[in-house]
C-alpha cells in the first residue's frame, strides 16, 4: 500500500489519545493502529466494525469501543447508511436523527423500503481525512460505480445473482458534453427504468404490444435534475436510447428490465 497521502504523525497522536482510556486495551489499539496503515483507501471507506472484527480477530466488543471512542476523538468519521435488499447504497447520513422515519425509496428498486434500524440501517466509520485524504472516485470506471454504490456487506443468494444478471441490460458512464448510445431488443408489453443511482433518479421506459419494423431511436438529455421524470414510450422491437450529459460532471447509469416484486422476493 503506499501510504504517502496518510499522516502518521496524526495517527500516533490519535493512538495516544485512544489508549488513555482505561477501559480500552493498549495492545489492541496498537495492533488496530497497524492494521490501519495496511489497508488500501476501499478498506478504509464505510469500515464495518463487526465485519473488522471478525476478519482481523478481534473480540467484537473491545472494537466497537474503539471504534466509538475513534469517533469522539477525530480518528474515525460515524455514519449511518441504508441498504436496499437489492444492495443498493443511496443515502449516507452522519447523526441518527436524519435517518428516514419510516421508508426510504430506492432508485434502483423503483420502491420504498422500510427504515428498519436492524436489517436496512448499517453504522460505518470511515478514517478520517486529518489522518488520510481517501483517493476514491466513484466515477472512475464502471466497476469502480457499482463498488462505490452497491453494498459489499450483504450476501446474494444465487437466484438472486441469476435474477439481475437477468434484467440487467448494461451500465455505463457518461462525461460531460458527450452522448451515450445503448442498443437492446425489447419484448411487448415490457417495463425498463434508466436509473443514476448517484442522482437518485429513475426514468420509465413502457413498451406497447405493438412491434415496431424499423429501429427505433430515442434522444434523452441528462439534467443537473437528472432524468425526465415523465415515463417514455416506444413499441418493441430494436430501441437505441441515446443520452446526452448536460451536466458538468461524470454520471453513472443502468438500464434494467423493471420486476422489483420478484427482485425483493429472492433476496428475503
Amino acid at each position: 500500500m503506499n501510504n504517502a497521502t496518510l499522516n502518521h504523525t496524526t495517527l500516533t497522536q490519535k493512538l495516544q489519545t485512544l489508549a488513555s482510556y482505561p477501559q480500552l486495551n493498549p495492545a489492541t489499539i496498537a495492533k488496530f493502529g497497524e492494521i490501519l496503515q495496511q489497508l488500501d483507501d476501499w478498506e478504509l471507506l464505510r469500515l464495518n466494525p463487526l465485519m473488522f472484527a471478525a476478519r482481523y480477530d478481534f473480540s467484537p466488543q473491545e472494537i466497537v469501543d474503539i471504534f466509538v471512542h475513534g469517533a469522539k476523538i477525530g480518528l474515525l468519521d460515524f455514519s449511518f447508511q441504508t441498504i436496499c435488499q437489492c444492495g443498493a447504497t443511496e443515502y449516507n447520513f452522519t447523526v441518527l436523527h436524519e435517518l428516514p422515519q419510516k421508508d426510504f425509496y430506492c432508485t434502483l428498486c423503483e420502491d420504498l423500503v422500510v427504515a428498519d434500524l436492524d436489517d436496512r440501517v448499517e453504522v460505518l466509520f470511515n478514517l478520517n481525512s486529518s489522518v488520510k485524504k481517501l483517493s476514491i472516485d466513484p466515477y472512475k470506471d464502471i466497476a469502480t460505480y457499482l463498488k462505490y454504490f452497491l453494498s459489499p456487506n450483504l450476501e446474494y443468494s444465487p437466484q438472486f445473482l441469476e435474477f439481475l444478471d437477468n434484467i440487467r441490460h448494461g451500465e455505463f458512464l457518461v462525461a460531460p458534453d458527450t452522448t451515450h448510445a445503448i442498443t437492446f431488443n425489447a419484448a411487448p408489453n415490457s417495463h425498463y427504468r434508466l436509473v443514476s443511482l448517484g442522482f437518485h433518479s429513475l426514468m420509465k421506459l413502457e413498451i406497447s404490444d405493438q412491434v415496431s419494423p424499423t429501429p427505433q431511436n430515442i434522444t434523452l438529455d441528462f439534467l443537473p435534475s437528472g432524468l425526465p421524470q415523465q415515463p417514455v414510450y416506444a413499441q418493441a422491437g430494436e430501441i437505441t436510447l441515446h443520452i446526452t450529459n448536460q451536466t458538468s460532471i461524470k454520471v453513472g447509469l443502468g438500464l434494467y428490465l423493471s420486476d422489483t416484486l420478484k427482485q425483493k422476493e429472492l433476496n428475503t
